[in-house]
């Protein structure tokens, strides 16, 4: 982990391996919302006017391996107050997402209402595009709602 937290950006975007052809989704793909305000302390670094803290930096390195491992893209704030994913991919690597949340020390995911569901495919590519679901974006910010 302690690699990963040095390459831990304010702004990550890491390009996983799809589970669509021609931009369409499988039908085992789904989609997982979930949110949860969690104090984050420990402040950590400057940067741009911001002081991001160490376990924001933490967070973020587990999320990038986490949903790199497990092929998963969307879009997820790590903020000083908590947190706010929003991600896709197969149902199975989903499920393990949602088991490692709940096995991380610090996010504490069992007491998180996670809202899993099946998409069969996007509108079109462009909305896969749009949406920022074709890729996985990490970003660190002081709040978690703005």
């Amino acid at each position: 982990m302690s690699s990963l937290l040095s390459e831990v950006t304010p702004n990550i975007t890491a390009t996983t391996t799809s589970s669509t052809t021609n931009g369409t989704t499988n039908i085992n793909d789904g989609i997982l919302l979930y949110y949860k305000y969690i104090p984050l302390a420990s402040r950590y670094g400057k940067r741009k006017h911001h002081v991001h803290n160490k376990q924001q930096l933490e967070i973020a390195a587990f999320y990038k391996e986490n949903c790199t491992l497990l092929g998963l893209k969307g879009r997820i704030r790590v903020a000083e107050d908590g947190f706010n994913v929003n991600i896709g991919g197969s149902i199975d690597s989903l499920q393990q997402h949602i088991q490692d949340m709940k096995n991380h020390t610090i996010l504490q995911g069992n007491d998180i209402d996670f809202k899993l569901s099946v998409n069969t495919e996007p509108l079109n590519r462009q909305a896969l595009i749009e949406s920022k679901m074709d890729q996985l974006t990490i970003l660190l910010k002081r709040e978690v709602v703005t």
